[in-house]
Protein backbone atom coordinates (compact mmCIF):
# COMPACT_ATOMS: atom_id res chain seq x y z
CA UNK A 1 0.00 0.00 0.00
CA UNK A 2 2.70 2.22 0.48
CA UNK A 3 4.56 1.53 -2.72
CA UNK A 4 1.08 2.63 -4.56
CA UNK A 5 0.62 5.86 -2.34
CA UNK A 6 4.11 6.65 -3.60
CA UNK A 7 5.70 6.67 0.18
CA UNK A 8 9.17 5.57 0.08
CA UNK A 9 9.14 2.83 3.23
CA UNK A 10 12.52 4.12 5.31
CA UNK A 11 14.71 1.07 6.62
CA UNK A 12 14.65 0.33 10.37
CA UNK A 13 17.93 1.75 10.63
CA UNK A 14 17.31 4.97 9.77
CA UNK A 15 14.38 5.85 12.24
CA UNK A 16 15.65 8.00 15.19
CA UNK A 17 14.22 5.58 17.83
CA UNK A 18 16.24 3.00 16.85
CA UNK A 19 19.84 5.38 16.63
CA UNK A 20 21.14 4.09 20.12
CA UNK A 21 19.90 0.47 19.61
CA UNK A 22 22.79 -2.09 18.93
CA UNK A 23 21.02 -3.06 15.33
CA UNK A 24 21.73 0.17 14.13
CA UNK A 25 24.79 -0.83 11.76
CA UNK A 26 24.87 2.69 10.42
CA UNK A 27 26.25 4.18 14.14
CA UNK A 28 29.19 1.20 13.72
CA UNK A 29 29.90 2.29 10.23
CA UNK A 30 29.64 6.35 11.30
CA UNK A 31 31.94 5.59 14.14
CA UNK A 32 34.60 3.64 12.17
CA UNK A 33 34.66 6.36 9.42
CA UNK A 34 35.58 8.71 12.30
CA UNK A 35 38.16 6.76 13.09
CA UNK A 36 39.27 6.90 9.73
CA UNK A 37 40.03 10.43 10.07
CA UNK A 38 42.56 10.71 12.21
CA UNK A 39 41.18 11.18 15.50
CA UNK A 40 40.56 14.55 15.26
CA UNK A 41 38.43 15.92 18.61
CA UNK A 42 36.24 15.59 20.25
CA UNK A 43 36.09 11.91 19.17
CA UNK A 44 39.33 10.11 19.31
CA UNK A 45 40.49 6.98 17.28
CA UNK A 46 40.65 4.60 19.62
CA UNK A 47 37.24 6.13 21.19
CA UNK A 48 35.48 5.63 18.29
CA UNK A 49 36.82 1.79 17.43
CA UNK A 50 36.10 0.75 21.10
CA UNK A 51 32.50 2.15 20.99
CA UNK A 52 31.95 0.05 17.89
CA UNK A 53 33.54 -3.15 19.81
CA UNK A 54 31.32 -1.94 23.09
CA UNK A 55 27.64 -1.85 20.80
CA UNK A 56 28.49 -4.79 19.23
CA UNK A 57 28.70 -7.05 22.43
CA UNK A 58 25.98 -5.28 24.34
CA UNK A 59 22.95 -7.02 23.41
CA UNK A 60 23.22 -10.46 22.80
CA UNK A 61 19.84 -10.62 20.78
CA UNK A 62 21.64 -9.67 17.99
CA UNK A 63 22.85 -13.36 17.35
CA UNK A 64 19.19 -14.45 17.09
CA UNK A 65 19.13 -11.64 13.71
CA UNK A 66 21.43 -13.13 11.32
CA UNK A 67 22.03 -10.18 8.66
CA UNK A 68 22.36 -8.13 11.35
CA UNK A 69 24.92 -10.26 13.34
CA UNK A 70 26.93 -10.65 11.07
CA UNK A 71 27.27 -6.80 10.01
CA UNK A 72 27.89 -6.21 13.97
CA UNK A 73 30.58 -8.96 13.67
CA UNK A 74 32.04 -7.55 10.96
CA UNK A 75 32.62 -4.22 12.10
CA UNK A 76 33.66 -4.91 15.35
CA UNK A 77 36.53 -7.01 13.47
CA UNK A 78 37.57 -3.68 11.93
CA UNK A 79 37.58 -1.79 14.69
CA UNK A 80 39.71 -4.94 16.20
CA UNK A 81 41.96 -4.38 13.24
CA UNK A 82 42.28 -0.70 13.18
CA UNK A 83 42.90 -0.65 17.22
CA UNK A 84 45.99 -3.25 16.51
CA UNK A 85 47.28 -1.14 13.48
CA UNK A 86 47.08 1.94 15.46
CA UNK A 87 49.03 -0.07 18.39
CA UNK A 88 51.53 -1.50 15.79
CA UNK A 89 52.08 1.97 14.51
CA UNK A 90 53.41 4.17 18.02
CA UNK A 91 55.75 1.39 18.42
CA UNK A 92 57.51 1.84 15.29
CA UNK A 93 57.38 5.12 15.56
CA UNK A 94 58.85 4.74 19.50
CA UNK A 95 61.48 2.42 17.85
CA UNK A 96 59.96 -0.96 18.88
CA UNK A 97 61.28 -2.74 15.57
CA UNK A 98 64.85 -1.72 16.58
CA UNK A 99 66.50 -4.84 18.67
CA UNK A 100 63.92 -4.66 21.67
CA UNK A 101 61.06 -6.48 19.89
CA UNK A 102 57.58 -5.46 19.81
CA UNK A 103 55.05 -4.95 23.22
CA UNK A 104 53.67 -8.13 24.73
CA UNK A 105 50.37 -6.13 24.23
CA UNK A 106 50.40 -6.07 20.41
CA UNK A 107 51.42 -10.18 20.27
CA UNK A 108 48.73 -11.39 22.25
CA UNK A 109 46.14 -8.83 20.55
CA UNK A 110 47.43 -9.75 17.62
CA UNK A 111 47.29 -13.28 17.93
CA UNK A 112 43.88 -12.86 19.84
CA UNK A 113 42.36 -11.01 16.10
CA UNK A 114 43.88 -13.96 14.29
CA UNK A 115 41.78 -16.03 16.06
CA UNK A 116 38.49 -14.51 15.70
CA UNK A 117 39.12 -13.52 12.22
CA UNK A 118 39.99 -17.28 11.67
CA UNK A 119 37.05 -18.37 13.28
CA UNK A 120 34.27 -15.59 12.81
CA UNK A 121 31.58 -17.61 10.94
CA UNK A 122 31.21 -14.65 8.42
CA UNK A 123 30.02 -15.38 4.70
CA UNK A 124 33.99 -15.73 2.64
CA UNK A 125 34.36 -12.24 0.39
CA UNK A 126 37.15 -10.53 -0.61
CA UNK A 127 37.07 -7.81 1.71
CA UNK A 128 37.28 -10.73 4.33
CA UNK A 129 40.08 -12.18 3.24
CA UNK A 130 42.23 -9.28 2.40
CA UNK A 131 41.97 -8.15 6.51
CA UNK A 132 42.71 -11.85 7.30
CA UNK A 133 45.85 -11.52 5.53
CA UNK A 134 47.08 -7.91 6.53
CA UNK A 135 46.07 -9.35 10.31
CA UNK A 136 47.79 -12.62 9.76
CA UNK A 137 50.86 -11.17 8.44
CA UNK A 138 51.54 -8.66 10.90
CA UNK A 139 50.86 -11.80 13.55
CA UNK A 140 53.90 -13.59 11.78
CA UNK A 141 55.97 -10.67 12.02
CA UNK A 142 55.64 -9.63 15.45
CA UNK A 143 55.78 -13.54 16.44
CA UNK A 144 57.49 -15.34 13.93
CA UNK A 145 58.31 -18.05 16.21
CA UNK A 146 54.82 -18.89 17.17
CA UNK A 147 53.27 -21.70 15.83
CA UNK A 148 49.95 -20.37 16.26
CA UNK A 149 50.86 -17.36 14.14
CA UNK A 150 52.25 -19.38 11.64
CA UNK A 151 49.52 -21.43 11.10
CA UNK A 152 46.70 -18.80 10.93
CA UNK A 153 49.00 -17.49 8.13
CA UNK A 154 48.95 -21.03 6.23
CA UNK A 155 44.82 -21.12 6.66
CA UNK A 156 44.93 -17.70 5.46
CA UNK A 157 46.78 -18.14 2.33
CA UNK A 158 45.06 -21.66 1.72
CA UNK A 159 41.72 -19.84 1.56
CA UNK A 160 43.20 -17.28 -0.41
CA UNK A 161 44.09 -20.34 -3.23
CA UNK A 162 40.77 -21.98 -2.69
CA UNK A 163 39.28 -18.47 -3.77
CA UNK A 164 41.61 -17.54 -6.43
CA UNK A 165 42.97 -20.70 -8.10
CA UNK A 166 46.89 -18.90 -8.10
CA UNK A 167 49.28 -21.57 -6.98
CA UNK A 168 51.37 -18.99 -5.60
CA UNK A 169 49.33 -19.19 -2.51
CA UNK A 170 48.80 -22.70 -2.16
CA UNK A 171 53.02 -22.88 -1.89
CA UNK A 172 53.44 -20.18 0.19
CA UNK A 173 50.55 -21.69 2.76
CA UNK A 174 52.90 -25.07 2.59
CA UNK A 175 55.79 -23.41 3.66
CA UNK A 176 53.81 -21.25 6.29
CA UNK A 177 52.63 -24.86 7.34
CA UNK A 178 55.89 -26.13 7.73
CA UNK A 179 57.18 -23.46 9.64
CA UNK A 180 54.35 -23.81 11.82
CA UNK A 181 55.48 -27.42 12.89
CA UNK A 182 59.24 -26.63 12.40
CA UNK A 183 59.12 -24.10 15.51
CA UNK A 184 56.56 -25.80 17.80
CA UNK A 185 57.55 -26.36 20.83
CA UNK A 186 59.95 -23.44 20.51
CA UNK A 187 60.11 -20.03 22.75
CA UNK A 188 57.18 -18.08 21.43
CA UNK A 189 58.85 -14.75 21.30
CA UNK A 190 62.12 -15.95 19.70
CA UNK A 191 62.82 -12.84 17.12
CA UNK A 192 64.55 -15.91 14.54
CA UNK A 193 62.30 -15.66 11.41
CA UNK A 194 61.90 -19.55 10.01
CA UNK A 195 63.59 -19.82 6.61
CA UNK A 196 59.95 -20.98 5.05
CA UNK A 197 58.65 -17.72 5.82
CA UNK A 198 61.97 -15.44 4.39
CA UNK A 199 61.04 -17.19 1.54
CA UNK A 200 57.32 -16.09 1.00
CA UNK A 201 56.83 -13.23 -0.90
CA UNK A 202 54.89 -10.85 1.36
CA UNK A 203 57.96 -11.16 3.43
CA UNK A 204 60.55 -10.55 0.79
CA UNK A 205 58.05 -7.08 -0.24
CA UNK A 206 58.00 -5.99 3.51
CA UNK A 207 61.87 -6.00 4.40
CA UNK A 208 62.64 -4.29 0.73
CA UNK A 209 60.20 -1.58 2.06
CA UNK A 210 61.93 -1.32 5.48
CA UNK A 211 65.45 -1.25 4.14
CA UNK A 212 63.95 1.58 1.47
CA UNK A 213 62.47 3.61 4.69
CA UNK A 214 65.89 3.07 6.75
CA UNK A 215 67.51 4.26 3.56
CA UNK A 216 65.46 7.70 3.39
CA UNK A 217 65.69 8.47 7.07
CA UNK A 218 69.33 8.05 6.93
CA UNK A 219 69.96 10.41 3.73
CA UNK A 220 67.45 13.00 5.85
CA UNK A 221 69.27 12.46 8.90
CA UNK A 222 72.73 13.82 6.76
CA UNK A 223 70.83 16.30 4.72
CA UNK A 224 69.64 17.89 8.17
CA UNK A 225 73.23 18.00 9.55
CA UNK A 226 74.94 19.72 6.79
CA UNK A 227 74.47 23.49 7.89
CA UNK A 228 74.92 22.40 11.28
CA UNK A 229 78.59 20.24 10.42
CA UNK A 230 80.54 23.95 11.16
CA UNK A 231 81.96 22.98 14.60
CA UNK A 232 83.39 25.11 17.52
CA UNK A 233 86.92 26.22 16.10
CA UNK A 234 85.51 26.87 12.70
CA UNK A 235 82.56 29.22 13.69
CA UNK A 236 85.69 30.96 16.02
CA UNK A 237 87.82 31.22 12.89
CA UNK A 238 85.08 32.58 10.89
CA UNK A 239 84.25 35.40 13.27
CA UNK A 240 88.18 36.37 13.92
CA UNK A 241 88.47 36.32 9.78
CA UNK A 242 85.33 38.65 10.03
CA UNK A 243 86.97 41.11 12.28
CA UNK A 244 90.16 41.41 10.37
CA UNK A 245 87.55 42.37 7.52
CA UNK A 246 85.97 45.13 9.06
CA UNK A 247 89.30 46.66 10.98
CA UNK A 248 91.08 46.34 7.20
CA UNK A 249 87.88 48.29 5.94
CA UNK A 250 88.38 50.75 8.86
CA UNK A 251 91.91 51.08 8.33
CA UNK A 252 91.77 52.31 4.80
CA UNK A 253 89.25 54.68 5.26
CA UNK A 254 91.29 56.19 7.55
Amino acid sequence: RAEEAGVVAVPSALHASCFDQPSNTLVLEAFLALAHLGGAPPLLTEEACLLVVARCVADARLQHRKATYQKCVWAALRARSQLLMMLHGKEEEAGGSGGGGHSPAARRQCIQLSALLGNCGLHPSPKLRELQMKVFQLGVTLCPSSSEALYHLGNGQLAQYEATGDAKWLEEAELSFRASLAVEGGAVNARAVPEQVQQQQWWKEQEQKKKKAASVAASSAKTQQGPSSVGPAGGRASAAAKQTTSAGAQAKRG
